[in-house]
């Protein structure tokens, strides 16, 4: 419950930023890269194949 909270704060803080424009200091691909890293042990944690994050 507390997870889902704050996915929906941060959710409406990034809304917030880019109506105001203040997107220009977002780091999309440190954010990436984050994300890749958090999958890969989520999915090593649950012993699953890890996740490939190609492009078709």
């Amino acid at each position: 419950m507390a997870v889902s909270g704050a996915i929906v704060v941060t959710r409406w803080e990034l809304m917030r930023e880019w109506l105001n424009h203040q997107n220009d200091n977002w780091d999309l691909e440190g954010a990436l890269e984050r994300y890749k890293m958090v999958k890969t042990s989520e999915a090593e944690f649950q012993g699953l194949p890890a996740p490939t994050f190609e492009q078709d």
